[in-house]
């Protein structure tokens, strides 16, 4: 009888430790409801932009979609830091988010795909491959720097400015002191054209040149006159050498912090805006005079645009290199360049 007794008893503080705990996860997911987020997310390129407008309609759709529970504030403009810094700033928890171009392969090396000189032939492949199984393990692979891919935004390509000699041929950059951004594969990528890369942050790249420690700059042509780098230089190569696609991204921690409700917003609205952006640069692409202006040029600048593939063939040695360095890009590399129908000894 006693042991029917405890067996009873036993029972009943099962059920009621049963209840409790329902209670407590339906208090827990009620109240994650009603809690409001407060982010905010910022990028280098000043106001204006095409890459800064569409963050902030990024910014704009999670707070009207979401009914005010997600508020993202936007900070454009390198007032912050360069895109490192900014990284590493949403890594310790002081920044939630923003959009950043090849420095990420800093943090997270196998985004460098994106870095590997002449491994496109244009921005409608780039596009191809972005929208691809490549583009998408390339942005859920961010989880493992603890950042959250929600799309991509883009820069462009990158070409080179200079006040020393218009470039027509790879031959004309040799020995030109070329500030690139921090990041090993973009340096690579100059020297196999024979530059002499200087790595540093857009802001400290404008003093440089202001001050003339070094000859020209590698930046994407889509943002020379947002950060008005066209009236510092007398030439411009749309060389073409890499590509900036620009996720968006949002810290793991504060992805995770945000009911299922809102995580499945933000991968929406981020992969809309992100479909929505390519479509405006693609436009962009396809309107703009090649040889006076991507977005208006100074006046003062002499542009050119040289066959790529003589240029492309001077990064060979650099392909060969990677097999041996890089053997987690050779697979991707591969896929690529066959997609295209680019063939090449390496």
């Amino acid at each position: 009888m006693k042991k029917q007794h405890t067996k009873v008893c036993l029972e009943i503080l099962i059920i009621l430790f049963f209840v409790f705990t329902v209670q407590v996860f339906i208090a827990t997911e009620v109240s994650a409801q009603e809690k409001t987020f407060q982010f905010t997310f910022a990028g280098v390129l000043p106001k204006g932009s095409l890459t800064a407008r569409s963050m902030d309609i990024f910014a704009e759709r999670v707070n009207s979609e979401s009914n005010g529970r997600i508020q993202i504030k936007t900070i454009h403009g390198t007032t912050l830091g360069g895109e490192k810094e900014l990284i590493e700033s949403i890594r310790i928890g002081s920044l939630d988010g923003g959009c950043f171009g090849s420095v990420l392969g800093s943090f997270y090396p196998k985004i460098d795909i994106w870095n590997v000189p002449y491994l496109f032939r244009d921005d409608y492949w780039l596009n191809e491959i972005l929208k691809g199984h490549i583009g998408k393990e390339l942005l859920d692979g961010l989880e493992s720097i603890n950042l959250k891919g929600l799309g991509y935004l883009r820069y462009g390509a990158r070409g080179i400015g200079n006040n020393k000699r218009p470039i027509n041929k790879p031959e004309d950059i040799k020995g030109l002191k070329i500030r690139t951004i921090e990041n090993d594969m973009c340096v690579m990528a100059l020297e196999a054209l024979g530059a002499v890369p200087v790595t540093m942050s857009v802001g400290d790249a404008i003093m440089g040149m202001r001050q003339k420690l070094v000859d020209g700059i590698d930046f994407p042509q889509a943002c020379l006159n947002a950060f008005k780098i066209d009236e510092m230089i007398k030439y411009f190569a749309n060389t073409q050498h890499t590509w900036s696609p620009v996720p968006i991204v949002i810290s793991m921690e504060k992805f995770k912090s945000l009911p299922t409700n809102l995580q499945k917003l933000l991968l929406k609205i981020g992969s809309e805006v992100g479909d929505y952006h390519c479509r405006v640069f693609l436009k962009q692409e396809e309107t703009k005079d090649r040889y006076k202006t991507y977005e208006k040029l100074g006046d003062g600048v002499l542009f050119s645009d040289p066959d790529k593939e003589l240029f492309r063939m001077k990064c060979v040695p650099l392909y060969k290199k990677l097999r041996k360095q890089r053997p987690d890009l050779v697979g991707m590399m591969e896929e690529i360049m066959k997609v295209q129908g680019i063939k090449l000894d390496w």
